[in-house]
This record gives structure tokens, C-alpha cells and sequence, in this order.
């Protein structure tokens, strides 16, 4: 397949509360990454939920024109950002979406100075942030604290 014929078929959009894309956003995030009830999920809470002080980026990836991912991109200092509530719909996993969500994800953080990519990986997903250059590395130690003990997330950074 044609990498420039299909990246035209992507795009990443910054949502705006209130916007179809903001529902879309949140659907996602509750169904597919979270997975829980509707009844469960209140989007004005994960909206203002921060682990450290950020400016936060809720991106939402369309291909075809249609929601498929999630992601929130906090940059947390003038030239790190984290990415957060990655998730792609479970009928369009295992089709190369994901990778097109981090490499998206890759050239907006370049396109706002980001030099410094990270991700709280769980465990089974490092062999997939291996093979996009991301290296076990750990780039906080207050979130590391925050979230240690068995089945934590595995610290990784990408350097753009």
C-alpha cells in the first residue's frame, strides 16, 4: 500500500468541547479505551483529570472521515509531551491505525517544538512502541511513583 496515498487518508483534529468530534472523542474513550458503561463515564472528568500540571490536546483520528482514535497529548514542559488514552475502535484495530495515531501524534508534538515523546506503556503494548523508536527510559519519576507496583506502566520516550 502506498504510504502517501493512505496518510491523505488521516487526519488528526484538536476537538473543542461541545462539537461533534468532542462526542466522538468521548465515545471512544469510554467504549473502547476505558470500557465502561455509558452511565459510568462523566467526559468533564477526564477532561480536567491531571497527573502533573500540562497543556492539554485532546486529538481525535478520523480516517475516511470516520472517528476511529483517541489520544490526549499534554505537553508538560516547553519540550516534553505525553500521550495519554491511547485508543483505537476495536473494529478498526490491527489495520496499521494505531501506528498512524503515534506517528500523527509524532509530527503534531514536532510541530509544537516537542523534542521528547512519552508514553506509560502497559507491558504487553512495548513490543509496538519499540518498533515506532520509542526506548524503556524513565522520563518521570513522580508519575512512576504515582503508578508502581505489579501490572505498572513501563516508561518510554521517543526523541524527535
Amino acid at each position: 500500500m502506498d504510504d502517501k496515498k493512505c496518510s491523505n487518508l488521516y487526519a488528526l483534529l484538536k476537538i473543542e468541547s461541545g462539537t461533534e468530534d468532542y462526542r466522538y472523542f468521548h465515545e471512544i474513550q469510554r467504549a473502547d479505551l476505558l470500557r465502561i458503561a455509558e452511565n459510568d463515564y462523566d467526559p468533564s472528568s477526564y477532561d480536567a483529570f491531571f497527573l502533573v500540571p500540562a497543556e492539554r490536546h485532546q486529538l481525535l483520528l478520523k480516517y475516511n472521515r470516520a472517528a476511529i482514535g483517541v489520544l490526549t497529548f499534554d505537553k508538560i514542559d516547553g519540550h516534553k509531551a505525553v500521550l495519554r488514552g491511547i485508543a483505537i475502535k476495536e473494529e478498526f484495530r490491527n489495520c496499521g491505525h494505531g501506528r498512524a495515531l503515534i506517528e500523527a501524534a509524532r509530527d503534531y508534538a514536532a510541530d509544537r517544538g516537542v523534542t521528547q515523546l512519552c508514553v506509560n506503556a502497559n507491558v504487553d503494548k512495548t513490543p509496538f512502541y519499540r518498533r515506532l523508536f520509542f526506548i524503556e527510559t524513565e522520563w518521570s519519576h513522580a508519575e512512576a511513583t504515582l503508578m508502581s507496583g505489579e501490572g505498572a506502566p513501563v516508561q518510554m520516550v521517543l526523541h524527535l
